[in-house]
């Protein structure tokens, strides 16, 4: 779970990361608000998978 200490707009709460089937979105402890995440903070890039193994065996 990520938190966000003192980040609410509406309270100035924690949030906390949440998902349901829509999606993710930041979620109030303090007063219940729910809004969209900062598509700026979601890794979106995958790590390489052409990676050869360190030691093959013969």
């Amino acid at each position: 779970m990520m938190w966000k200490m003192k980040s609410c707009p509406k309270c100035n709460g924690d949030l906390y990361l949440d998902y349901d089937e829509d999606g993710m979105f930041n979620h109030c402890l303090q007063c219940g608000y729910a809004g969209n995440i900062d598509p700026g903070c979601l890794i979106t890039d995958k790590p390489e998978t052409d990676r050869q193994p360190a030691m093959a065996s013969k």
